[in-house]
């Protein structure tokens, strides 16, 4: 047993891979997180600097004239003045020198705006001073420069009526100290874009970085999980034949051939498909590996290779003595699976395989054995099993008895509702005894224990 255990122990080793993938799926995610961290940064520092200089070209230009000459220029003849012209040039001049699209002059009166002059080059689409004057909630984000602020919209903060247009304004004051103009610059998408562009490139290229990471990763990962999926198909194979060889082991020493195994697993899973068909036992099954579970059922009895021949053999029935005996099957059982566990740690396997050896001789009233336990304190598994287990010895010779037919078997289950078995797992008997009287009929009825 313990040779076959530490190969199983060193089968169950190639997992360790799992742990490399792991390991390699955080470092990427990592370090994609940190890219796209840095490339935010990049991004936010670089809008920051845009806004900066967006807005202290708004200052500049507040600068470059004073309301008093602003003030002049009030009537569409006004743009034909050569000082009027000469200031746009002066605006021509700045829009390229500080790099904005539209630089201009707005007068404020009362609650309405009035261009003054703008830096506007295609003469069919310059108007010159505007005569029409507009309401100023057309233009709420100058607001703040109505209380002597300088301004500057969030970039993509884009005006209702303009869209595509970062903008920033400053005020110019009277002599009075009141805000009477303001000078304004505005921005297109094209010219972020372009003053944007080491940074796009960056996150464009850390991108690509990240995505060939991603690939490189995905094909490793993938080659690994092939090979871990082989070699867990591998182990797992492996304790199926070891499970399986010494539970055959155990049913061979009072002449059966284990067809008692399969003919319980069998129950088990028809007696479970029950349970669903009609939805009972629902939240006790939640979270069960039904599969592992039934595979493990096939320990249930490997105590008894720990009981003696004379007992286990005995063609007659035992005496009271020889029965507290085979009794403590259930005991050696548990014992035998907290030694394997002792070997190797702790595993829904053997978990399972430990309540069907420790339960599956409690009865529903509680006079079963070894713990007396009653009701729903015996786990699921146990009581289960404790229908199969019980149907199969009925439909079954032995020694001592010939094998009863699956109606009086039902019967005999039928009538140990609420006294052996739970009722609601005899009630979903019911339901599929057919079934198992279908095994019955293809079994060989060799004599089992």
């Amino acid at each position: 047993m313990k040779v076959l255990l530490k190969k199983l122990k060193k089968a169950i080793m190639p997992h360790s891979m799992l742990l490399v993938i792991v390991f390699s799926g955080v470092a990427v995610l990592a370090v994609s997180i940190c890219s796209v961290a840095m490339i935010m940064y990049l991004i936010d520092t670089s809008q920051q600097n845009v806004r900066g200089k967006l807005l202290e070209s708004a200052k500049r230009l507040a600068t470059l004239t004073t309301v008093e000459e602003l003030d002049s220029y009030r009537e569409p003849a006004d743009a034909q003045k050569s000082e009027w012209k000469a200031l746009r040039q002066k605006l021509i001049e700045f829009g390229k020198d500080a790099d904005v699209f539209y630089a201009y002059y707005i007068r404020v009166v009362g609650d309405k705006v009035q261009y003054i002059v703008d830096n506007d080059e295609n003469e069919k689409t310059r108007v010159g001073i505007d005569t029409e004057l507009v309401d100023l909630d057309r233009y709420l984000e100058m607001l703040p420069t109505l209380a002597g602020k300088a301004r500057v919209t969030q970039l993509g903060e884009y005006a209702k009526d303009w869209p595509g247009l970062a903008s920033a304004f400053a005020p110019m004051f009277d002599s009075d100290g009141r805000v009477a103009v303001i000078s304004g610059v505005d921005i297109k998408d094209k010219e972020l874009l372009k003053m944007h562009r080491i940074e796009i490139w960056l996150a464009v290229l850390d991108l690509i970085a990240i995505a060939a990471v991603f690939v490189v990763a995905g094909f490793g990962f993938r080659y690994l999980q092939q090979i871990v999926r082989a070699r867990t198909h591998e182990v797992v194979a492996m304790q199926s034949a070891i499970v399986h060889g010494v539970a055959n082991m155990v049913e061979s020493r009072d002449g059966t051939t284990g067809e008692h195994i399969e003919r319980t697993q069998h129950y088990l899973r028809i007696l479970i498909g029950g349970l669903n068909k009609i939805g009972l036992c629902q939240e006790e099954m939640k979270g069960l590996d039904i599969e592992l579970m039934i595979d493990s059922s096939q320990l249930h009895d490997v105590g008894k290779i720990a009981i003696s021949d004379h007992i286990l053999k005995k063609p007659g029935c035992l005496t009271r003595e020889e029965f507290d005996t085979m009794k403590k099957h259930v005991d050696f059982g548990a014992s035998i699976i907290a030694k394997i566990e002792s070997e190797i740690s702790g595993t829904n396997f053997l978990r399972y395989a430990k309540i069907f050896v420790e339960t599956h001789h409690e009865k529903w009233d509680g006079s079963g054995y070894p713990k007396g336990l009653s009701g729903s304190d015996i786990p699921l598994a146990g009581r289960l099993m404790a229908i199969a287990d019980t149907y199969d010895a009925l439909t079954s010779s032995r020694p001592y008895k010939e094998a009863f037919p699956p109606e009086e078997a039902a019967r005999i289950i039928r009538e140990g509702s609420g006294s052996h078995f739970d009722p609601i797992l005899v009630f979903a008997f019911e339901q599929v005894a057919d079934q198992f009287a279908a095994i019955v009929h293809k079994s060989s009825n060799k004599c089992i224990a």
